[in-house]
């Protein structure tokens, strides 16, 4: 089974792939996601300020374990929203805002 992982650049490793795109602090693309990391690619990162990266992490799982560590990202997804929408709870666009982006990355942990 494979998940996200959020690392410091300075961790990262030749060959590891991302699961996200790098953006720069303008939004604009440096590395899109799915990019196998090389050398260069990481010096490039750091001389442009980047300090974290989103990696895909393999673990070898048994179904019973498997499914708990899903059940757990979706806990913890569906608490950092609700956290992040906490000041809005009866703003009806900011709410169906919240219930798009949960489904969003819902359907990514599945």
């Amino acid at each position: 089974m494979k998940t996200k992982k959020l690392l410091p650049l300075d961790e990262a490793a030749t060959g590891m792939a991302l699961a996200q795109e790098v953006l720069d602090v303008n939004g604009f693309c440096l590395l899109a996601a799915a990019t196998r990391l090389t050398a260069v690619m990481l010096n490039s990162l750091k001389q442009r300020g980047i300090k974290n990266i989103v990696i895909w992490e393999e673990h070898d799982l048994d179904e019973e374990a498997s499914r708990e560590l899903i059940r757990a990202q979706r806990e913890a997804c569906v608490s950092a929203l609700e956290h992040r929408f906490r000041q809005v709870p009866d703003d009806a666009n900011m709410q169906r805002l919240k219930e798009t982006l949960l489904a969003y990355r819902l359907q990514e942990l599945s």
